[in-house]
């Protein structure tokens, strides 16, 4: 039976469909999935804040899939289905090379080396970005390969293609820019008009056009205007060399470290036959010299590979970043099959073609039906099995708690996140890092007879129970744990505390160097910790001459509750000079800061440090009698006036505190966060000074109310070495951003008032 030419091909584009969207689940979960999926999903609910500049270099992709809604029920297969449906392109690319180069025959070869080689199918399933990135430049490489032919039909439309397949290949992945190498990689393999050189031409300019145009078009939805492209992590890729001016020399001396073995990637993925028939099409084909051809191939892909390495940054030479090769191998191939069927009829020609096809078959069969078991290359195996954030436990475990709910509220911590977010609808399920929840959220969940589930790494030997369900993972070295907690019971909520909020110890050389900084304090001080459980690790550090203090809220179990702690403030903590606080993630806790708050009104902040996680604000606690006091109504300008001040401390001594409080009132709305500025200061010059936003950091007077009075209290520190002798205090406002201070009415950069006596 003969197959027309024209049926043939939509046969082979079936059968790549086919196998590129059988059975979707048995491919494991790979956490670039998730990651991609999760923007995606960012961008398709409109929450342009969080969708950031080139997303670590693979923005278009989120745009692609967003574009389409990829909402559940099961998001990770429904993206895998669409990367299948773009694959197609890559078969259409394999295809009409194959014709341009040997007719139909070719063409159908070539169509059917690209559905079954392992390569193309197995990164085809993942819905990565890579796969795209080859799909389009496969797209460009077609049509930029049917310009060189002498009379090329639809010149104009075959130079829009090339050119915005070259813009797509960028944009679905910087370094896609490999393929402003790999169309000539092609062509240079074929005869050439003169004419050729001026079209590709015309097709880079018009690519670079269609990608500064792109940029432009989504610029307020990519958030380029947010200065967020300057941050080395969301480079084009990984930090590129030629952006983050890392050591090319050090790079490529790490990345022949790691290099895999390329001559069982290429066996395990291509198979000698289909490229010893690749290599064969270059003598048997009418085309330049053969050592010529050779040469200029060579040079052309050592190119397209130094620019990769540049724009990339890897150290590691990964599978599917090689997809660009596909097409053209699969099309020499195709025409390889058919000059040496034509050449060795008979029983050897037969025996290289059986020989071909059935690799790829075999491998094709295998890799849909349990591709965890198929023969991968090692890296690959490592990165989507074995390794890290990948692999079949998060699949099961996402199953799992689908099987209870489709609106759940998960959480874990960093990647693992990604990993499971793939499969459910963040519109009505949730998989969150802890530290993205407040306790409130957790527990008001809970009281709605919602299960909250905990996801994380535990020791492979782990028990399973009903209250905590077990995955292998690694190799046997771990194992994913899930637990789900229904209940707000004590013991329940101590699970769900500890876990949201990292026990201290985990942080305990912070503590360290807090004790060390802490017990250097020259005057003797109340040192306090919210959480209180940071108490019992950071207490046995702490010198003679500090006095520890608990938080508690009086049943002495956590987590604590934060009214209870907030009433207990005024009876513990005491009329002390000096009181130092250590918050470790409160704002978990107390996301209304009310135990920071009662600290602001009721002591006189000094100054704020941060030591690794931990923020240690100190406080004066005593409260003299107004030593001076001013009436003042000064116009500040921007919508700010300083109604009122109070001195507290005339006459300090060195080492000592200067208590101010001031009354501020919101004539209109305040744009900027200005932060205030008090000093001491002499004919010398500024001896101390405190500055911050009002109220310890609370009330940025972008959140003033027209009209609102606040009431900000603060004390400057003094130096142990300051001089004895009369200071004046001068109080003003500036702009952070710009460094460019408020005026009055009169043009005055500062009020200036009160005098201070620091005694011997």
């Amino acid at each position: 039976m003969r197959v027309s030419p024209k049926i043939l091909p939509l046969l082979i584009l079936w059968l790549t469909l086919f196998l590129r969207l059988s059975q979707p689940h048995n491919q494991a979960i790979f956490a670039d999935e998730g990651i991609n999926l999760y923007w995606a999903q960012e961008f398709a609910q409109n929450h342009s804040q969080n969708y950031p500049l080139l997303m670590d270099g693979r923005f278009l992709f989120g745009v692609f899939l967003g574009s389409v809604g990829i909402f559940g029920p099961a998001p990770l297969y429904y993206g895998r289905l669409l990367i299948g449906l773009c694959a197609l392109l890559g078969g259409a690319a394999s295809i009409s090379l194959g014709q341009r180069l040997g007719g139909w025959r070719t063409a159908a070869w070539a169509g059917l080396l690209y559905a079954l080689l392992p390569h193309a199918l197995f990164h085809e399933r993942q819905a990565l970005t890579d796969p795209l990135m080859a799909v389009a430049g496969a797209v460009a490489i077609a049509a930029i390969v049917a310009l060189t032919t002498p009379r090329p039909r639809q010149t104009a439309l075959l130079i829009l293609t090339a050119g915005l397949g070259l813009a797509a290949a960028f944009l679905f992945k910087p370094s896609g820019l490999v393929y402003a190498f790999a169309p000539p990689l092609v062509v240079l393999i074929w005869p050439r008009t003169a004419a050729a050189v001026a079209k590709q031409a015309a097709v880079l300019v018009l690519a670079l056009a269609a990608t500064l145009g792109f940029l432009w078009l989504m610029a307020p939805r990519l958030g380029v205007d947010d200065g967020r492209l300057a941050t080395q992590n969301l480079g084009l890729i990984h930090c590129p060399p030629i952006a983050c001016q890392l050591d090319p020399r050090a790079q490529w001396a790490e990345m022949q470290a790691t290099l895999p073995d390329v001559p069982s990637f290429l066996a395990t993925y291509y198979g000698w036959p289909l490229l010893a028939l690749a290599i064969a099409a270059w003598p048997l084909g009418r085309a330049r010299p053969r050592t010529q051809r050779l040469t200029l191939f060579l040079l052309t892909l050592t190119a397209a590979f130094l620019l990769f390495f540049l724009l990339a940054g890897r150290y590691q030479l990964v599978g599917r970043y090689l997809l660009p090769l596909a097409v053209p191998l699969v099309v020499l191939a195709g025409y390889g099959v058919q000059k040496v069927g034509g050449r060795w009829a008979g029983w050897r020609g037969t025996a290289v073609v059986c020989l071909t096809l059935a690799f790829g078959f075999s491998r094709a069969l295998l890799l849909v039906a349990q591709p965890t078991a198929a023969l991968l290359a090692g890296f690959d195996r490592h990165q989507y099995v074995t390794g890290s954030v990948a692999g079949l436990p998060f699949q099961q475990a996402a199953q799992a708690i689908g099987d209870e709910t489709a609106a759940p509220l998960i959480l874990t911590r960093h990647f693992m996140r990604y990993s499971l977010a793939a499969f459910f609808d963040p519109r009505v399920g949730q998989v969150q890092n802890p530290w993205e929840v407040t306790w409130a959220a957790v527990l008001e969940r809970l009281a709605q007879d919602g299960a909250v589930y905990l996801v994380d790494e535990v020791p492979p030997d782990t028990a399973a129970s009903p209250t905590a369900w077990i995955y292998p993972y690694q190799a046997g070295q771990s194992a994913i744990r899930v637990r789900p907690i229904r209940t707000g019971a004590a013991e329940a909520t101590a699970a769900l505390y500890e876990f949201i909020y990292a026990p201290p110890v985990e942080i305990a050389a912070d503590y360290t160097h807090l004790a060390n900084q802490l017990n250097g304090l020259p005057a003797p001080a109340v040192v306090a910790t919210y959480p209180p459980h940071q108490l019992a690790l950071l207490q046995p550090l702490l010198a003679a001459h500090l006095t520890p203090l608990a938080l508690e809220d009086g049943s002495g179990s956590q987590p604590w509750v934060v009214a209870e702690v907030v009433d207990g403030l005024g009876k513990a903590v005491p009329t002390a000079e000096r009181l130092e606080v250590v918050f470790l993630a409160e704002t978990g806790l107390d996301p209304q800061r009310q135990v920071e708050t009662w600290l602001n009104q009721h002591c006189f902040r000094t100054a704020e440090r941060w030591v690794g996680a931990l923020r240690w604000v100190s406080y004066g606690c005593a409260t003299p009698a107004v030593a001076q006091s001013w009436v003042l109504d000064l116009d500040f300008g921007e919508g700010i006036v300083l109604e009122t001040a109070e001195l507290l401390d005339a006459t300090p001594t060195a080492g000592g505190l200067v208590r101010v409080r001031l009354g501020w009132r919101a004539e209109g709305v305040v744009a900027r966060p200005y932060k205030l500025f008090a000093h001491l200061f002499d004919a010398d010059g500024i001896v101390a000074q405190y500055d911050g936003q009002p109220v310890g950091e609370l009330r940025p007077t972008t959140s003033w109310q027209v009209g609102e009075r606040i009431a900000d209290q603060f004390a400057i520190q003094l130096p142990a070495d300051v001089r004895p002798g009369m200071y004046q205090l001068r109080i003003g406002l500036y702009d952070e951003a710009t460094q460019t201070r408020l005026t009055t009415a009169e043009g005055a950069e500062f009020w200036v008032g009160g005098e201070v006596r620091v005694g011997e």
